[in-house]
């Protein structure tokens, strides 16, 4: 992108998703506003179904995917060259058309008008700030370790699954988990409470999950996650533990499986309702997910 990017999410208190402010060209030359949500848990953008009917035909570019979520179950879709304005500056990307995701009970009247997901992130460099709660390009500050007081580089999960990826570690026991502001509250298969947790207790809550493999049913729980952390000292890490309100999806022993048994599959997904709490900025400038230390 040319120029400096500072979106501030938009009632991300009311809704624990990071949204910002957008628009999105239309066939009658006109521009239609709504809202982008940035999603670090998906691959690809994914545009509104909805709003189909307002773009040229001239932006499908014939080709077909698979959009794939939960237990590899998705949906098959084509795409859009999609032309948009985010921050004022008009840029085009491409977007895959999503039919299972329900965009009206974000935010009912208003347009969500799609997903911005990892790609168009690392390709922007952009940084989701959940310490400024903002979407926005770097300012040149500080990547100082001594300074944070968790840091996990992006590195690994972007070349194994194409999404950050995060770890928890229980003694021996590892579990990784998505580092995921496409899920409002953090959630975990049940076998990675039982072996992977510090502790948990379990509410009498229950909730659906909306992804684009279906609808899930979780039982929510109080938490204390040990995360694994790298230190100032490239060879070290350290444990943080946290606690959490999370989700559990019960009688499950993987958040996510994957059709290549060689890669591990994921146990779960931090939430933005904890990053919003811990201050976690993903920097897809650096490839790194960090919090700054608070003074006390």
């Amino acid at each position: 992108m040319e120029q400096k990017v500072n979106l501030p999410f938009c009632k991300i208190e009311e809704k624990n998703l990071p949204f910002v402010y957008g628009e999105f060209a239309c066939k009658d030359g006109t521009y239609k506003k709504g809202y982008f949500f940035v999603d670090s848990g998906a691959q690809q953008n994914l545009f509104n179904e909805f709003a189909v009917q307002f773009i040229d035909e001239n932006c499908f570019t014939g080709k077909q995917h698979n959009l794939t979520a939960l237990d590899n179950k998705g949906e098959k879709t084509e795409s859009v060259n999609l032309n948009f304005r985010l921050n004022g500056e008009n840029l085009t990307d491409e977007f895959c058309i999503t039919h299972n995701i329900n965009f009206y009970s974000f935010f009912e009247a208003h347009c969500v008008i799609g997903i911005l997901g990892m790609k168009f992130l690392v390709k922007h460099g952009l940084i989701v700030d959940f310490e400024k709660r903002c979407l926005r390009t770097y300012e040149n500050e500080s990547l100082d370790f001594s300074e944070m007081d968790y840091c996990m580089p992006m590195q690994y999960g972007f070349e194994t699954y194409g999404i950050p990826i995060v770890g928890i570690l229980n003694g021996e026991k590892q579990f990784l988990c998505v580092a995921d502001t496409g899920c409002n509250i953090s959630t975990f298969a049940q076998k990675t409470a039982e072996e992977g947790f510090l502790k948990y207790e379990l509410t009498n809550e229950v909730f659906k999950k909306m992804m684009v493999s279906g609808t899930v049913m979780t039982r929510g729980a109080h938490a204390t996650l040990p995360l694994f952390s790298m230190t100032d000292n490239e060879e070290r890490f350290k444990i943080v533990e946290v606690s959490d309100t999370v989700n559990i999806m019960m009688d499950r022993d993987y958040f996510s499986t994957n059709s290549n048994d060689e890669i591990t599959p994921i146990c779960g997904a931090i939430g933005v309702k904890f990053m919003l709490a811990h201050k976690w900025i993903l920097d897809f400038e650096h490839m790194v997910i960090y919090s700054r230390k608070t003074s006390k």
